[in-house]
């Protein structure tokens, strides 16, 4: 399982911003990521151990966020999804904690902050 407190140096692409300063809603950067065209697909398994409610966000073609899940503590939740779709995690009031940018291994993401 892969900690989203870390980088995951094994494949899959992860940047995670928090805290701090970031009142804002997006993560540096966040505003230039969106969906590439891809024929590989993939999974993830994100699992919420941030004690917290997070909701997960795809950033679709555009660059625009989809919301897809709110994960309560302890919650779980799978995707079938494919390598170059990036994916956010936020807190509650939007403001971004994580972004994920999946490879062409399944995946089980542990959301620690």
């Amino acid at each position: 399982m892969v900690r989203a407190r870390y980088w995951a140096g094994c494949g899959l692409a992860l940047m995670v911003f928090a805290g701090g300063a970031a009142a804002q809603s997006q993560c540096p950067g966040e505003a230039s990521f969106r969906s590439a065209n891809s024929n590989h697909p993939t999974s993830i398994v994100f699992r919420n151990e941030s004690g917290s409610t997070r909701q997960l966000h795809w950033l679709d073609f555009n660059g625009r966020r989809v919301s897809y899940a709110t994960l309560p503590p302890g919650g779980d939740y799978s995707i079938n999804t494919y390598v170059g779709h990036p994916w956010v995690s936020t807190d509650t009031t939007g403001r971004c904690v994580a972004i994920f940018f999946p490879d062409a291994q399944p995946r089980r993401i542990a959301l620690t902050q």
